[in-house]
């Protein structure tokens, strides 16, 4: 029995042996698993993300449009046109002949926006008038130097969606 006992202790002890070679063998098999940092993580999802701008934000949201929207359109397109318009030569013939006339500034904060109309489609049929105050320098021929003020007053209308400017000029 001894002899039978003596053979299963050896075959325990070779199948122990196996089977750490085993584990050995199949550990160094395993390959390394890198675990990525916060940071990384954080990095590799901010590189795709892109943030717009206001004005981006607000073509994509196509808002309708508003009546104070469509005033605030309609005073700078006719601000542009009334720019447009503007003669200086006009300005010149409100003074001498001889005088020689500078402009100085428009006084931006003492313009003054009368009758609206926005039009049935908010394109034709618009009007607006427009009350502004410029400064200019004046020197006339005897040598004198003044400063005074021009009253500019702007009518633009549209009739076909185009808007056109008409300008009175007065002392």
């Amino acid at each position: 029995m001894q002899a039978k006992n003596g053979s299963i202790i050896v075959t325990v002890i070779i199948c122990a042996i196996v089977i750490l070679l085993g584990i050995v063998y199949l550990g160094s098999q395993i390959p390394e698993v890198t675990v990525p940092t916060a940071q990384d993580v954080a990095n590799a999802v901010l590189a795709g993300v892109t943030i717009p701008n206001a004005s981006e934000i607000a073509q994509a949201i196509d808002t309708p449009d508003t009546f104070l929207s469509l005033r605030e359109d309609l005073k700078k397109e006719a601000i542009a046109v009334c720019d447009d318009e503007f003669d200086f030569d006009e300005v010149e013939d409100l003074f001498g002949n001889d005088d020689e006339v500078t402009l100085t500034k428009e006084y931006v904060d003492k313009r003054n926006y009368v009758v609206f109309n926005l039009g049935i489609d908010n394109v034709d049929d618009r009007y607006i008038k427009i009350y502004r105050v410029y400064k200019v320098a004046v020197e006339e021929d005897d040598g004198d130097e003044y400063n005074d003020r021009v009253y500019v007053t702007c009518k633009v209308e549209s009739d076909d969606g185009e808007l056109e400017a008409d300008l009175t000029y007065h002392l």
